[in-house]
């Protein structure tokens, strides 16, 4: 969502992903990763999130998880790289490429058509990564991809 310049530096406007005002010369992905965490923080769940992200929010995500605790991960539709056209056409600053270690479940789904861009990825070919793979973009929103996503979070107890 967007917000308005503020008027006093308490004078913010809630919201889940905010831009930065013009004179902030932070990163959006700074911006929307210091969000994310807030807004987890502000959950006050006693146990860390299962993050769940799709297409560019990825980036969002991964880049929390770089940095902070997590139950899961599930990257739904992900850019295969941070140097992708898919990538740097949505942040205007480039992202360092990702080198968490996963040490909780991971999982990524895809289409058909994107398993082809991922495969040579390192979170792809990480044996500790489950790989769901959908017909098309509409499955993955569809009965098909909630499905595969049930039984994967059924698989690592969730």
């Amino acid at each position: 969502c967007l917000r308005p310049p503020p008027l006093s530096l308490s004078s913010r406007l809630p919201c889940l992903f905010s831009l930065p005002h013009p004179f902030e010369p932070k990163s959006h992905a700074h911006v929307c990763l210091t969000d994310l965490a807030a807004h987890v923080r502000l959950l006050a769940i006693p146990f860390a999130p299962v993050v769940v992200a799709r297409a560019g929010g990825t980036l969002v995500a991964q880049t929390y998880i770089s940095s902070h605790p997590a139950t899961a991960l599930l990257l739904i539709s992900p850019p295969p790289s941070n140097t992708s056209p898919a990538a740097t056409s949505l942040l205007k600053t480039p992202l360092p490429e990702f080198n968490f270690e996963a040490r909780f479940p991971c999982a990524m789904m895809c289409t058909e058509a994107e398993r082809a861009g991922l495969e040579g990825s390192r979170l792809w070919e990480d044996p500790g990564v489950d790989r769901m793979v959908v017909k098309d973009a509409e499955a993955v929103v569809g009965q098909e991809g909630l499905v595969k996503i049930e039984q994967w979070l059924d698989e690592i107890g969730i």
